[in-house]
């Protein structure tokens, strides 16, 4: 088990810091958008069995930076306004969270690029709008990347990739997660929201990586067996990312 190496999601890691009154059922996925997580089906599962009472967290961002429809003031807004209403049509209630922030920095004069603020914007102002929680993971993992640096944020990340945390990312951000939840749903006028603030717990303790993360080599006994993807890209986004970043924005990353 190599847990720097391992793609994961702080949804993965969340019940790691809930106690047993909350279950958690995990039903992301990687590389979709406000659009296409409906229109694929995965919110007619979520529709399908939550019920009055329940929790539905949102987070999307990444994905959506790549369509010109689904920009943060267009398609991105209306597709989470219309989650929004609709789970609190049922009963259900909603709960967005901001984009990770990318470990995205300027070549020219290495400083951050932030690619994400505008959609971690429009989710804070439709908390506003519908008063509910919105937990700013962005501002948290912006300043964790800011504070560690290029180089010395990249063992939370899968190696090579600057948007996809590997086991200990995805901790570390569901930590955050926690930490959000206690703070903006404690007092929260709404008691259900105040009631999930009383569930988080203070999760495992600290889990860091150590050293440099590198992604195992194939045992020497395995030479001749061929990898189950073969040179399948399971995930391009990073790929995809750089070139629109070099078109949209004329910007060279590290």
């Amino acid at each position: 088990y190599y847990p720097g190496t391992c793609y994961c999601g702080w949804g993965q890691m969340l019940p790691a810091y809930f106690d047993t009154r909350v279950a958690v059922s995990n039903h992301s996925h990687s590389g979709l958008t406000t659009d296409s997580f409906r229109k694929e089906g995965h919110y007619a599962v979520i529709s399908q069995y939550s019920k009055p009472g329940d929790y539905v967290f949102f987070q999307f961002g990444h994905n959506d930076q790549k369509l010109p429809g689904l920009q943060a003031k267009g398609g991105y807004r209306a597709n989470l306004q219309r989650y929004i209403k609709e789970n609190q049509a049922k009963g259900v209630y909603p709960v967005l969270v901001t984009p990770i922030a990318r470990n995205t920095w300027r070549l020219r004069d290495q400083t951050y690029l932030d690619l994400l603020e505008e959609f971690a914007d429009v989710c804070l102002e439709l908390g506003a709008q519908y008063g509910i929680p919105v937990l700013d993971l962005h501002a948290h993992s912006k300043k964790y990347v800011l504070e560690k640096g290029l180089q010395d944020a990249k063992p939370v990340f899968f190696p090579g990739d600057y948007t996809h945390t590997n086991d200990f990312g995805a901790y570390k951000m569901a930590g955050y997660v926690a930490q959000e939840i206690r703070e903006k749903c404690k007092g929260h006028s709404e008691r259900a929201y105040a009631y999930l603030a009383e569930c988080v717990t203070d999760g495992f303790g600290a889990w860091e990586p150590v050293g440099q993360i590198n992604v195992p080599k194939k045992p020497e006994i395995y030479k001749d067996i061929p990898d189950p993807a073969g040179d399948q890209v399971l995930l391009s986004e990073a790929e995809q990312l750089e070139r629109v970043v070099r078109l949209c924005l004329k910007e060279e990353l590290l």
